[in-house]
């Protein structure tokens, strides 16, 4: 006997699939354009290092952070080429180490010149002659596959092994250094997956194994996720970053409930969480993260920055800027 399809639920799947690719597409090109004009980044004159995995392997890192690639920033026209060793050198017992992870179509260029950007900014408004020392995690996440749903799939892959490369990276900071981790659009993900190997989970299908996951020492930690690209629900406990808040003394998460590049997030499967950037926490989340709710603070930037995803529109703006510094420098609440 002759049976006939479902001519409604095929055309809804086909609608959702058009749909999906035509959001994917629309991400892609919020996350290159922006929604108002900003002005052009300045001469860096902060000094950073900028530490990049574009180089390491893609499919299995390795348990070796000396095999990432080392610079030290000085202006533009100033790079020395470094080493781990000379990297950790440089930090005294005292000395803060602020982590920038950039987010999806970097460049290497555009990532050095917008951790410039930020950096500059930070230094702007925080306390004078810091003992802090910047970091930009390059990663390469500029554009490989032509179909937009292809390549965003390849990059959030990418950014899970950007997070075991930084997890080894800090495992090798001496614990009496404090970390700031920022996290912007994908970069998030990267830390929030890094925060969780610390804690001695698991992050996708890799290993890793770090040194001092067993010492009786706690760092102190913090980390600001700015119109992060993960799921709402995934900080939550049993869930893929579950483990992460446990590892932070305190979080500030920037949401934009206008970002049309996140509003197209839920697209990439069906039935997907919004992202945590554009939502923030439900309430059942919140239900869920019962015990750590004073150290998560969630502030709404949507009258900032309006629709946008850029992220000139955030490391410009003063507002956001003096947000984000009590974080870095652990400024107490007034």
């Amino acid at each position: 006997m002759k049976t006939q399809s479902n001519r409604s639920f095929l055309d809804r799947q086909l609608l959702w699939k058009r749909a999906s690719v035509a959001g994917l597409t629309f991400l892609l090109l919020c996350a290159n354009t922006s929604a108002e004009e900003t002005t052009e980044p300045e001469i860096c004159q902060v000094p950073f290092w900028l530490i990049s995995t574009r180089d390491c392997d893609q499919e299995s890192p390795a348990d070796a952070p000396d095999q990432l690639q080392y610079t030290r920033v000085r202006s533009p026209e100033n790079h020395e080429k470094s080493t781990l060793e000379s990297f950790l050198g440089a930090l005294s017992p005292q000395t803060r180490v602020c982590i920038f992870v950039h987010g999806n179509f970097v460049s290497q260029d555009f990532a050095e010149e917008e951790a410039g950007l930020v950096f500059r900014s930070l230094n702007k408004f925080g306390p004078k002659d810091p003992d802090i020392e910047y970091v930009v995690l390059s990663w390469p996440s500029e554009r490989i596959l032509p179909i937009t749903r292809w390549d965003l799939s390849l990059k959030t892959e990418r950014a899970d092994v950007t997070a075991h490369y930084l997890a080894q990276l800090v495992d090798r900071i001496p614990v009496t250094n404090a970390v700031t981790f920022i996290g912007y659009s994908l970069g998030a993900r990267s830390v929030s997956g890094t925060l969780e190997l610390l804690a001695g989970g698991v992050v996708g299908k890799h290993e890793t194994s770090l040194t001092q996951s067993m010492s009786p020492i706690k760092r102190q930690m913090h980390a600001v996720l700015i119109a992060a690209s993960i799921d709402h629900d995934w900080l939550n406990p049993d869930e893929r970053f579950g483990n992460a808040l446990s590892q932070l003394e305190k979080i500030l998460i920037l949401r934009n409930s206008d970002d049309l590049a996140l509003a197209f997030y839920p697209l990439r499967k069906l039935f997907s969480p919004g992202a945590l950037g554009r939502v923030g926490f439900k309430e059942k989340d919140w239900d869920k993260l019962s015990g750590m709710e004073q150290k998560i603070e969630i502030t709404d930037v949507e009258e900032i920055i309006g629709c946008s995803h850029d992220s000139d529109n955030y490391f410009n703006s003063t507002a956001i800027s003096e947000m984000i510094v009590p974080y870095v420098f652990c400024i107490p609440s007034t």
